[in-house]
This record gives C-alpha cells, sequence and structure tokens, in this order.
C-alpha cells in the first residue's frame, strides 16, 4: 500500500462508501497516480476503495487480492499470482456526492469503471486500459 501516491492508512471493510470512512495519507510514491489497497477481496474493501478514489478521482485504485502481486513495467503491470486484481478507475466519473456529504453520509458515484483482472492479465497505467492475455486455441 505505501508504494503509491496515496495510501489508505485506515478504513472500514465490508461497507457502503460513506464520508469519513477512510483515511488516506502520502504514500512513497513508487507508482504515481495510483491508491493500493490489499487483502481486497477477502477482507471485502470494495467500499473502501471506492471511497479513496472518490475523494481523489485522478488516482486508479487496485485492489490487491492475498496472494497476488502486480509485477510493474513502465505504465504498465501484469497480474500473477491465485487471486485477482480490481482496478477502481473514476476518471470519468460524472458525479460525486462527496462534496456535501456529512460524516456517515453514504457517498453517491456515477460513471465509475471497474476491471478484474486475474494472473495473467495487464492493465496500462497511462491510457486506463486492461489488456487480456493472448489466447491459446
Amino acid at each position: 500500500m505505501m508504494m503509491s501516491a496515496s495510501m489508505i492508512i485506515s478504513g472500514t471493510s465490508d461497507r457502503a462508501p460513506k464520508f469519513g470512512a477512510v483515511e488516506i495519507a502520502p504514500g512513497m510514491e513508487y507508482l504515481s497516480d495510483v491508491i493500493i489497497d490489499t487483502h481486497f477481496s477477502e477482507r471485502g474493501r470494495h467500499g473502501r476503495l471506492l471511497n479513496a478514489v472518490a475523494h481523489y478521482p485522478r488516482f486508479v485504485g487496485l485492489g490487491i487480492d492475498e496472494e497476488t502481486a502486480i509485477i510493474v513495467n513502465g505504465n504498465k503491470f501484469k497480474v500473477a499470482g491465485n487471486g485477482v486484481v480490481t482496478v477502481i478507475d473514476a476518471s470519468k466519473m460524472q458525479h460525486s456526492s462527496l462534496s456535501k456529504a456529512k460524516e456517515g453520509d453514504p457517498i453517491g458515484m456515477f460513471d465509475v469503471c471497474v476491471h478484474v483482472l486475474p494472473a495473467g492479465y495487464s492493465y496500462n497505467l497511462k491510457d486506463r486500459e486492461p489488456i487480456a492475455p493472448k489466447m491459446r486455441k
């Protein structure tokens, strides 16, 4: 998580995105313009990462499962391991209720893109595009 530009330092899992439910701090910025959350599927952190990208829509949210990793090469990464990487891209979000929300209010969001990438799949961070592996016949 610390490798991203901003990192989640606390927040509730298994909840819908709510104002004030996630705390974000500067990361090491080995990867620019991303927010990483770990143990993603296992701990039900979808709402937590949605909350983070609502605050920072220019960042790509990466939810990385246990026993799963990304191998970064330039602007692209490839998924390795037994789980998946969930990519949440809010760069084309048309609406968020975040600016009018009060502590504990659910956050409304429109046009947020989600990709689920198992091992062998890749993602171009610059172009924000998933890449399927070449399938064997």
